[in-house]
């Protein structure tokens, strides 16, 4: 079996959660000492796995430093900006010609670079720099669109008793949950040690990171492990692999997890307790409604 993996700047120790809604899956799954690695276009979040690609304008892209500022000139045109901006960029065109060997452009340097450098000679305190470089930095940014990345992701949580992970990947508290401790897989099995070696915590920002120029191809895959804030609740972790298989070895259960509305009278959970009579030193917890607090606490 051959997986490619993401590998991580960390090693980690700890325990990770894996929500269940259909516990069918659960059961083979704990039977068959592995996890199902998925296809990111089938998550909940349309962004996942998508990377946002452009390609800067520079001057390499042109023969002379007049064909510089006749870039600059059709960018202060540009009816999207505010008439302070432009104020700004037209002020520019006259500081290029001043002030061209001044400032000390460069060949490989952005238009934004250079545009920035012009601001700074206007030496004006009204209008924020750092905005306003973000702006011309974007402006001059064509976009060439968006691609899904082409991998495989298991999606773990550092926490096992979320009211909204259990409402939202655990049938509404009827499903289960399954604890893996990492500390269990033998690091000295070549494929555990590089499994060990790519779990990766997602960060999570209310704007998008995962944006890199088209030409920068060997960093895309990493932008995975970026998604909006709106779903930090979720303390999420991921494997990330490039792999034709269903599933990957992942034999370190510790612990599970009965949803509070659980059946322990269906047939299911006899395949369940079955299943994890297979395996040394696992624990079957019930989930229970706190009495004092919105929480949710587990008995064995």
């Amino acid at each position: 079996m051959e997986y490619s993996f993401i590998t991580t700047p960390y090693r980690i120790d700890r325990k990770l959660y894996k929500y269940f809604s259909n516990v069918k899956y659960a059961i083979d799954s704990i039977r068959g000492r592995h996890i199902h690695l998925d296809n990111p276009q089938d998550f909940n979040d349309p962004f996942d796995a998508t990377v946002g690609l452009f390609q800067y304008t520079t001057m390499q892209e042109y023969d002379t430093p007049s064909e510089v500022m006749q870039n600059i000139i059709r960018y202060t045109t540009n009816s999207t900006h505010t008439p302070q901006v432009q104020h700004y960029l037209k002020k520019m065109v006259t500081l290029y010609q001043e002030k061209y060997e001044q400032l000390q452009i460069q060949a490989e340097d952005r238009i934004s670079t250079i545009v920035s450098r012009f601001y700074k000679e206007l030496n004006d305190k009204k209008y924020s720099f750092e905005q306003f470089c973000k702006m011309v930095d974007n402006g001059y940014a064509k976009h060439d669109g968006f691609v899904r990345l082409d991998c495989k992701i298991s999606c773990f949580s550092e926490v096992w008793d979320s009211i909204l992970m259990w409402s939202y990947y655990a049938n509404c508290h009827r499903g289960v949950c399954v604890e893996y401790d990492l500390s269990k897989l033998n690091a000295e099995n070549s494929l555990n040690n590089k499994i060990i070696n790519s779990i990766a915590k997602v960060q999570y920002s209310p704007i998008r990171t995962d944006q890199l120029p088209a030409t920068d191809e060997a960093n895309q895959m990493n932008f995975i492990m970026s998604k909006s804030d709106v779903w930090s609740h979720e303390h999420e972790w991921r494997i990330v692999c490039e792999s034709e298989q269903e599933y990957l070895p992942f034999d370190c259960i510790s612990k599970v997890y009965l949803g509070v509305g659980f059946d322990t009278n269906a047939p299911k959970y006899q395949d369940l307790v079955r299943a994890v009579a297979t395996h040394d030193d696992v624990d079957i917890l019930k989930c229970q409604l706190n009495q004092d607090r919105y929480q949710i606490d587990a008995e064995r």
